[in-house]
C-alpha cells in the first residue's frame, strides 16, 4: 500500500493488521493510528515492511497484540515510529537492504537507514533491534522479557522510568549514548543489562535499581579510550546483583596481554550493595579512582580482577619442553567467588577481596609458583625451577633452569614431597 495524504488513518491501520504487509509513506504524510489489534488472533508471527520518506511519522495508539505473539518491522530509507498507550509484542526492527549493494550502504554510512523510535507509556514483550542506525527514546514502560540492541553504525538511546524483567538488556556494536535514569531491573533468570564497550562515546546510569539483576561491561580491546562511563546512586540488591566491568569475553588473552586496560573518564559513585552475592567485580586497574562513595552491607563485597599471562622459558634454549607455570600458594584469592557471568572467562583468574580497602587492589602480594617441564624420551613431568608472579601485569615471563637445588624449599609448600624422581637422569641428557 502507498499511504497518501488522501488516505484516512483507519485505511492505514486496517491495512497494517494483516499478517504481512509493505506499507510505504509518501513524503510529508503522518498517521496516528488508534487501537491496532491483529486481523486474525490465530496468527502468531506478523512481519511489516515499512518505507519512509522526508517528514513521515507512524504513531501507534493503545495498540493491542496478544503477549506470546511477535512481529518483525523492517525498516527502509528514515521511519520515525511512535508507540504510546499500547500492549506491544515482541517486536525485532531490522533494516532492508540487499547485501549486494553492501559497499554502497557501507559509504552512507550513518545516513543510511536511520529509524527515530520512541516509546510511551507501554508494556513491550521484548524489544531487539537490528539497525544501521538508531535514536532511541523509551519512557514510563514495562519491559516484560528485556531489550536487546544493535546498531551498526552508532546509536543514542535514552530510558527513563522503566522496568525489566527475564533477559534484561544487551547492547553491542558501535553506540553513541546511552543513559538510563530511575529505572529498575528484575530478574528472574540471573539476567540483568551487559553492554559491550566497542565504540560507546557515554554511557549513565542514574538512580537505578537492580534486583536480583546484574550490570555488566565488557570492554573491547579495540574500543575507544575517549570515552565516559558513569553508574551513579544505584541500588543493587538480592542474589547477583553486582557489577562489573572487566575485559569483553571476546578479547583473547594474548590481545589483552598486549595491551593496558582502558580506564574511562566518569566513574562508579555513590552506589549500594546489599546481599550475600551482590557487589563489585573490575578489573584492578578501576580501584585506582573509579570506584568512589560506595557502600557494601549484608555480606556484599568489592572483588578485583587480576588475570596475567604467564609465559616460562629455559634459560638453556632447547633444553625445556612444554614449560606449565602451577601457582603454590592462592589462598588470598579465590578462584571460584560468588558470582557468575557467562559474558566473562573466569578461567586462569584471580579475585581477592578489597572490601575493606579498595585501593590496596592497585598493588597486590605476588604469588609463589613453579615451573614443570617435560623431559625428553618419555620422562614423567618434573619441576624445573621455582620463582613468583605479579598479578598487577599483562604478562609474565619467567626464566628456568633445568632442575635446581629445591629441595630445601618444596617441603614448606608440599606437604608429600619429595616425591619419587627415580627416573632422574641428571642435568644434561
Amino acid at each position: 500500500m502507498r499511504a497518501t495524504e488522501g488516505h484516512t488513518a483507519k485505511q492505514v491501520r486496517d491495512f497494517l493488521s494483516g499478517e504481512e504487509v509493505y506499507l510505504t509513506l509518501d513524503p510529508g504524510t503522518s498517521f496516528e493510528l488508534e487501537g491496532l489489534t491483529p486481523s486474525n488472533t490465530s496468527i502468531k508471527a506478523f512481519e511489516l515492511m515499512i518505507s519512509g520518506n522526508e517528514g513521515t511519522s507512524l504513531t501507534f495508539r493503545n495498540m493491542s497484540y496478544p503477549n506470546d505473539t511477535s512481529m518483525r518491522i523492517m525498516c527502509m530509507n528514515h521511519l520515525d515510529l511512535r508507540f504510546t498507550d499500547s500492549e506491544m509484542p515482541t517486536i525485532q526492527f531490522q533494516h532492508e537492504f540487499d547485501f549486494g549493494d553492501w559497499d554502497e550502504y557501507y559509504a552512507l554510512g550513518s545516513n543510511a537507514t536511520t529509524l527515530d523510535l520512541t516509546i510511551d507509556n507501554s508494556t513491550s514483550n521484548g524489544l531487539w533491534t537490528d539497525l544501521w542506525s538508531l535514536d532511541l527514546q523509551i519512557q514510563d514502560t514495562h519491559l516484560v522479557n528485556g531489550l536487546g540492541i544493535f546498531s551498526y553504525f552508532g546509536a543514542n538511546i535514552s530510558m527513563s522510568n522503566c522496568t525489566t524483567d527475564g533477559f534484561g538488556g544487551y547492547l553491542s556494536g558501535p553506540f553513541h549514548s546511552l543513559s538510563v535514569a530511575d529505572s529498575t531491573f528484575n530478574s528472574k533468570w540471573g539476567g540483568g543489562f551487559h553492554i559491550e564497550l566497542e565504540a560507546l562515546e557515554s554511557v549513565l546510569f542514574r538512580d537505578c535499581t537492580f534486583d536480583g539483576g546484574s550490570l555488566t561491561f565488557g570492554q573491547s580491546i579495540w574500543g575507544s579510550i575517549d570515552m565516559n562511563v558513569s553508574v551513579v546512586d544505584c541500588t543493587f540488591e538480592g542474589d547477583g546483583a553486582y557489577l562489573t566491568f572487566l575485559w569483553s569475553r571476546d578479547s583473547s588473552r594474548s590481545a589483552q596481554a598486549n595491551t593496558d586496560f582502558p580506564v574511562p573518564e566518569g566513574g562508579f559513585v555513590g552506589n549500594t550493595f546489599s546481599g550475600g552475592s551482590s557487589g563489585v567485580v573490575l578489573h584492578y586497574a578501576l580501584y585506582d579512582g573509579f570506584l568512589v562513595e560506595s557502600s557494601f552491607s549484608e555480606g556484599a563485597a568489592a572483588w578485583a580482577w587480576y588475570q596475567p599471562l604467564n609465559d616460562a622459558k629455559s634459560a638453556e634454549p632447547g633444553v625445556g619442553r612444554h614449560p606449565e607455570v602451577v601457582v603454590l600458594n592462592d589462598s588470598s584469592y579465590r578462584i571460584e567467588f560468588p558470582f557468575e557471568d557467562y559474558y566473562y572467562k573466569l578461567e586462569e583468574s584471580y579475585f581477592l577481596d578489597v572490601t575493606d580497602d579498595p585501593r590496596s587492589a592497585i598493588d597486590p602480594a605476588p604469588l609463589d609458583v613453579v615451573i614443570t617441564w617435560r623431559p625428553p624420551y618419555g620422562y614423567p613431568t618434573s619441576i624445573a625451577d621455582y620463582g613468583q608472579i605479579q598479578l598487577n601485569v599483562n604478562r609474565n615471563v619467567l626464566t628456568y633452569r633445568i632442575w635446581p637445588d629445591l629441595q630445601g624449599l618444596l617441603p614448606f609448600y608440599i606437604d608429600d614431597w619429595p616425591w619419587e624422581l627415580d627416573d632422574w637422569k641428571g642435568g644434561r641428557w
